[in-house]
């Protein structure tokens, strides 16, 4: 299921795939992550967030918690992330990490078709 605009809001915790490697190497490609909701944060916290410029989820470390704003940066940038955001702009704190499996999600729908198709 792809939740679009504000139905991401409506739901406990999210579930992602990590694709792109600003967080190697503690997240690779594939992996699938959970993150729950949660009101406090800290310095160090790996957060799925909204992007204030581009809208796109990301997925990166706090590294400044600063009352009115939270600066973030992938593990593997070499820069902080450009825009700090407003902590209602953070979706959830990572708590999970399973390996790979994102993949094997994304290749079942394929090998289906591909078995309906002969």
């Amino acid at each position: 299921m792809i939740l679009n605009g504000d139905e991401i809001y409506k739901y406990p915790i999210i579930i992602s795939i990590i694709c792109g490697e600003s967080m190697f190497p503690i997240f690779r490609d594939g992996d699938l992550i959970v993150a729950r909701r949660c009101n406090t944060f800290q310095k160090g916290d790996v957060v799925i967030l909204r992007e204030p410029m581009t809208n796109f989820l990301i997925i990166h470390r706090i590294i400044q918690n600063d009352p009115q704003r939270i600066t973030t940066k992938g593990d593997a940038n070499l820069c902080q992330d450009p825009n700090p955001v407003k902590s209602d702009k953070i979706l959830g704190k990572v708590c999970v990490r399973i390996p790979k499996i994102g993949m094997l999600i994304q290749i079942i729908p394929r090998m289906r078709r591909r078995l309906c198709q002969r």
